[in-house]
């Protein structure tokens, strides 16, 4: 959980432990990796109607796409405890604190690169990342 207030209030990547050079507003997790497969498993399982966005995203030229899903469809109601996160109080530059986020009414954002196939030569969105996202 350090990991997540460090990204927020210092600018520090929990991967890599490099400092960038802007802090998002608040940093979020799933707290296991089956949880990030279902969400995942949702996306595939719904993809002749998620899939509507990459297409869009593609034909406006554009190489990267989100994908938001409610985390009431994938999980239910009671999801809370599957995430973890901070939000932090004040500016980037000035922060004051952290507060804990609630994902009650949030969503699940799935990245996509839209990439053409090597081989194939076929254009295909490739799954790039998961996050929970507060409301």
């Amino acid at each position: 959980m350090r990991s997540l207030r460090d990204r927020i209030l210092e600018k520090r990547d929990p991967v890599t432990g490099t400092v960038s050079r802007r802090a998002p507003s608040s940093s979020t997790k799933f707290n296991s990796a089956a949880d990030q497969v279902r969400a995942f498993d949702y996306l595939a399982d719904n993809w002749g109607t998620l899939g509507k966005q990459a297409d869009t995203a593609l034909s406006e030229g554009k190489n990267y796409v989100y994908i938001d899903v409610d985390i009431v469809d994938i999980f239910g109601t009671k999801a809370n405890a599957r995430f973890s996160g901070y939000a932090r109080v004040g500016s980037a530059t000035n922060p004051t604190g952290v507060t804990s986020v609630d994902f009650t009414g949030g969503k699940i954002r799935t990245g996509l690169k839209i990439m053409e196939d090597p081989i194939t030569k076929k254009i295909e969105a490739v799954y790039d990342s998961s996050f929970p996202m507060a409301r």
